[in-house]
């Protein structure tokens, strides 16, 4: 069972038990959440099938003139492109291109897989649509989009330089300024009328952002004007929502209510009260049940406020 299918069967043993009822369910799904999220994937299609993603990365890699270059141009333009979309969909769509760009070149695969793999989580961490866990946040705080991203760009500018610093002491050959030989375009499918189309959709949602428009509201009617499409069948763009995660936080949803019916987030209500505390909690959960179920759960106990 993948999580998603995890999810879902533990809200579904939960109503068994009689811990919440169907009603209450529905009342546990956070639709900002979902719509949000929802809203972001169909942006991020219309742009994957313009050949956006794909442009971008041959523009940063023509500006590479050594490995060291490559390893740079990578990690921060990677992680800027993160910070603007989900970071899932870059590590889907850049990773080929990554594979082949070293393959032809004849350098080493895995420092700067390790690149991508670092960069799209290090630049997610700047904005509210860098990730879904900073979605929930955004959603669950009301946080607003530019404060947040004048908080929090500084961390993730900060982790992407220390990325490039470990990785040229862990791998050698990425330190290396011999120029590289001439670089072949990167074949990709590019279509400008999508593009202009979904950049000027993107300006005018970014811009929606910085206004503190609703965040849900604002990717939703993105959303829909881009489904308004003579080009792309709908089916298509659907194709390439991510339903897997729309169910998951569905399901996670109900669980965190019933884990708040239960009472069993007392043990951690104490270290929550710290904002150490709260750091430690956070980081063990993330990596024993991911951050994206980690988020919902914690979001009670941040209501408790802190001690220091």
């Amino acid at each position: 069972m993948n999580r998603a299918a995890i999810a879902i069967t533990g809200a579904a043993l939960l109503m068994v038990l009689g811990v919440l009822n169907l009603e209450e369910a529905w009342a546990a799904l956070d639709a900002n959440t979902l719509v949000f999220l929802f809203g972001v994937m169909v942006l991020n299609a219309h742009l994957g099938y313009a050949g956006f993603f794909q442009l971008v990365m041959d523009r940063l890699v023509h500006f590479a003139k050594s490995p060291l270059g490559l390893l740079v141009w990578l990690t921060f333009g990677t992680g800027v492109l993160s910070a603007l979309f989900l970071n899932d969909t870059m590590a889907i769509l850049l990773t080929p291109l990554v594979l082949a760009l070293t393959r032809t070149l004849a350098l080493p695969p895995i420092p700067y897989l390790l690149a991508l793999a670092g960069a799209t989580n290090l630049g997610s961490v700047a904005t509210l649509t860098g990730n879904p866990q900073n979605i929930l946040v955004g959603s669950f705080s009301r946080i607003p989009y530019l404060e947040f991203a004048l908080a929090l760009t500084p961390v993730a500018l900060a982790g992407l330089a220390l990325q490039v610093g470990l990785l040229c002491l862990l791998y050698p050959a990425v330190r290396s300024r011999e120029p590289l030989p001439p670089l072949p375009p990167l074949r990709f499918r590019f279509n400008r009328g999508l593009l202009t189309k979904g950049l000027f959709i993107t300006a005018g949602l970014l811009g929606a952002f910085l206004l503190n428009y609703p965040l849900a509201q604002a990717a939703l009617v993105a959303a829909g004007l881009l489904l308004l499409s003579r080009r792309i069948r709908s089916e298509r763009f659907f194709s390439r929502v991510d339903w897997e995660l729309l169910v998951m936080f569905s399901g996670l949803f109900i669980v965190t209510r019933a884990v708040g019916e239960l009472g069993l987030l007392g043990p951690l209500e104490a270290l929550a009260k710290s904002s150490w505390g709260l750091l430690w909690v956070t980081a063990g959960l993330s990596n024993l049940i991911s951050n994206v179920p980690a988020v919902p759960l914690l979001h009670p106990l941040v209501g408790l406020g802190f001690d220091s």
